[in-house]
C-alpha cells in the first residue's frame, strides 16, 4: 500500500509541476518530445534513402557488368562467324588461326555471362540456350566446314549460309537477357529518363559494331562468290546500321554527350 501511495504522490507532484506557470513546463516538455521525434523521423528517412541508394548503386553496377559481358559475347559471336566465312572464302591460315582463337574466346565470354547470371533462373536458362546454339553451330557447321576447306575442298553457297539460324537464335537469347536487365534496372531507377538514355546507349553501341561486322561479312561474301545471300546480309546489316546510328546520335544529343558516333 505504501509503495502505491508513493507512486501516486509522485504522479500528483509531476502533474502539478507540469501545470505550473500556466502549463509552461508541460508545453516545454511537449515541444521537446515533438522535436526529438521529428529528428528521429528525419534520421530514419535519411537512413532509408541512403540504404535505398546504396542498394540501387549495387544493382546498377551489377547490371552494367552483365550488360557489358553480354555485349562482348554478341561481338565475339559475330567476329567468330566472320572468321569462319573468311577462312572458307580465302583458305588463309590467318583466318584459320583467328577462327580458333575466336572459338575459345566466344565460349569463354559465354561462360562469363553464365557466371554473372547464375542466381537468376530465367537468365541462366537463356544463356544455356545461347551456349547450346553456338556449340551446335560449331559442331554441325563450322568445324566440318573448316576441316573440308583444310583438305582443299571448295566451299559453296550453302557452306556460307548453313547454320546461320543457330547463331541468330543465340543472339536472340542474349538480346532477351539485355531487355530483362534493362527492365529490372528501370523499375528501380529514381530518374527514369536519364537512366533509360544511358542504358540504351550501352545496349545499342555493341549492336552498331555488330552491324558493321555483318556489313563487312556480306561485302566479302558477295565480292568473292557473288552469293545473293551475302547481298541480303549486307542490306539487312546496312538497315540495322542506319537505325542504330540514328538512335545513338539522338541519345547522345539528349544526354549532352560528345557526338562520337561516326560513319564507317
Amino acid at each position: 500500500m505504501g509503495s502505491l501511495a508513493d507512486k501516486f504522490s509522485i504522479y500528483k507532484r509531476f502533474r502539478s509541476f507540469m501545470k505550473a506557470e500556466d502549463k509552461f513546463y508541460g508545453k516545454l516538455l511537449g515541444s521537446s518530445i515533438v522535436g526529438v521525434l521529428a529528428i528521429a523521423m528525419l534520421a530514419g528517412i535519411l537512413l532509408f534513402v541512403a540504404v535505398r541508394d546504396h542498394q540501387f548503386e549495387d544493382l546498377r553496377a551489377k547490371t552494367l557488368e552483365v550488360l557489358r559481358k553480354i555485349g562482348d559475347a554478341e561481338n565475339d559471336i559475330t567476329t567468330l562467324q566472320a572468321a569462319f566465312r573468311g577462312y572458307l572464302l580465302t583458305g588463309s591460315p590467318a583466318y584459320a588461326n583467328a577462327f580458333q582463337q575466336q572459338t575459345a574466346l566466344a565460349q569463354t565470354r559465354l561462360e562469363d555471362v553464365a557466371s554473372a547470371v547464375a542466381t537468376n533462373g530465367a537468365m541462366s536458362a537463356q544463356i544455356s540456350d545461347a551456349k547450346r546454339h553456338v556449340t551446335d553451330w560449331l559442331q554441325k557447321t563450322a568445324n566440318p566446314g573448316v576441316a573440308n576447306r583444310a583438305r582443299g575442298g571448295t566451299p559453296n553457297i550453302e557452306d556460307l549460309t548453313k547454320g546461320r539460324a543457330l547463331l541468330d537464335s543465340a543472339r536472340q537469347s542474349l538480346e532477351a537477357m539485355e531487355s530483362a536487365e534493362q527492365t529490372l534496372i528501370s523499375a528501380h531507377a529514381p530518374d527514369q529518363q536519364s537512366l533509360g538514355q544511358s542504358f540504351q546507349i550501352l545496349l545499342f553501341a555493341p549492336k552498331l559494331e555488330n552491324a558493321i561486322s555483318q556489313m563487312e561479312a556480306g561485302e566479302w561474301g558477295y565480292l568473292l562468290t557473288g552469293d545473293q545471300a551475302s547481298v541480303d546480309l549486307y542490306r539487312q546489316a546496312l538497315t540495322d546500321f542506319y537505325a542504330y546510328h540514328g538512335h545513338l546520335t539522338v541519345l547522345a544529343q539528349q544526354s549532352n554527350l560528345p557526338r562520337t558516333v561516326r560513319w564507317p
